[in-house]
């Protein structure tokens, strides 16, 4: 017996496209992987301009973390996050810090 509609070929029209979608999410994120920029470190060193130092108030380096609301020093608030050390090495959970935990959420996103 065949089932009724004459055709028993595996790759239908259907089946043809689901695979294509599957290779094309899967090179997409591949690609999207590769093209992730490595963000900027958690602290910068002191090579960092004297510019940028300057152009700051007393008023705006009284930051606090955004998680934990405790004041940042001088170092933290010279990186791109308002997150103290202990906030961004702790982010996505024990031993995931910031950055593994952001690139993890754009990755499955």
């Amino acid at each position: 017996g065949s089932s009724g509609s004459g055709s028993d070929q595996w790759l239908d029209g259907f089946t043809a496209s689901a695979l294509f979608a599957i290779v094309a999410h899967l090179l997409c994120a591949i690609m999207l992987g590769w093209a992730i920029k490595k963000p900027f470190p958690k602290v910068r060193g002191r090579g960092m301009s004297t510019a940028l130092t300057h152009s700051h108030s007393n008023a705006d380096m009284a930051h606090a973390c955004e998680r934990c609301r405790k004041a940042l020093d001088e170092q933290e608030t010279e990186c791109q996050y308002l997150l103290c050390n202990t906030c961004y090495d702790t982010f996505g959970g024990e031993n995931v810090n910031f950055k593994r935990y952001s690139r993890r959420v754009v990755v499955c996103f």
